[in-house]
């Protein structure tokens, strides 16, 4: 698989690609984007926010997507096919003939939504929530586990940024966390910008918080990558 860039991928779709296959995109940010009429299949998209973006006509076939957010977004005539969705957020996503088929959807939250206009008929599901009221403080343990495994496989330098502030962040709404992951937050807040703050409004209170911790993720991970660029730039002697 290849591994895309938002900005390499926003960049083709500009020039007029409209399908990709057999790619990774991680650690993306997509919002505010004209998408319609995209098809990305046999793809993983991990932590990539959609937010306010037009995906109408949009096709995710056959795909892994995992911590996704489609705030916002309008989904007429979307088609998820064959897809595996972990922790993927549908706040205030607009559905018009919408389909998720053949798929297996978990651990996820479709709020604010005309969800009648969207078809999982044919998926299976695995706690769904249609309502920020059915998520107990034990769904979001149970969701901050499921990320560590990704965390485990990135830079060290980048999972302890991401782990801060994703600690920051449960503090906030003060839910339990583990005590190796409270030792991590700054005794005078976030270490970087609160970019995700522009990215809640509206929502409900368990969409900001997802959506900020993605943007969290976001965030550490550009910092990290654009530090260690930095850094070969001013100790490689050919550059």
């Amino acid at each position: 698989m290849k591994s895309m860039l938002s900005k390499e991928f926003l960049d083709a779709y500009k020039e007029g690609k409209r399908e990709f296959s057999d790619v990774i995109i991680q650690f993306a940010d997509m919002h505010g984007s004209n998408l319609r009429n995209i098809c990305i299949k046999d793809s993983k998209i991990i932590f990539v926010t959609f937010y306010d973006s037009d995906l109408s006509n949009a096709k995710f076939i056959n795909c892994e997507i995992f911590w996704g957010s489609f705030y916002n977004c309008r989904l007429e005539n979307a088609v998820f096919d064959n897809c595996k969705m972990d922790l993927t957020l549908f706040d205030k996503a607009i559905f018009n003939k919408t389909k998720i088929m053949k798929s297996k959807i978990s651990n996820s939250g479709m709020f604010n939504t005309n969800i009648r206009e969207l078809d999982m008929s044919t998926s299976s599901q695995f706690k769904v929530f249609t309502d920020p009221s059915q998520v107990t403080e034990k769904d979001v343990e149970n969701s901050l586990a499921l990320i560590a495994p990704f965390l485990d496989k990135t830079d060290r330098q980048i999972m302890s940024r991401i782990k801060e502030g994703i600690a920051w962040d449960v503090k906030n709404y003060n839910l339990p966390i583990s005590n190796s992951l409270s030792s991590q937050v700054h005794k005078n807040g976030r270490a970087y910008s609160e970019k995700s703050s522009a990215y809640g409004g509206g929502t409900s209170s368990y969409g900001r918080q997802m959506e900020g911790l993605l943007h969290d993720l976001l965030d550490a991970y550009s910092q990290a990558l654009q530090k260690k660029k930095t850094s070969y730039s001013q100790n490689n002697e050919y550059s």
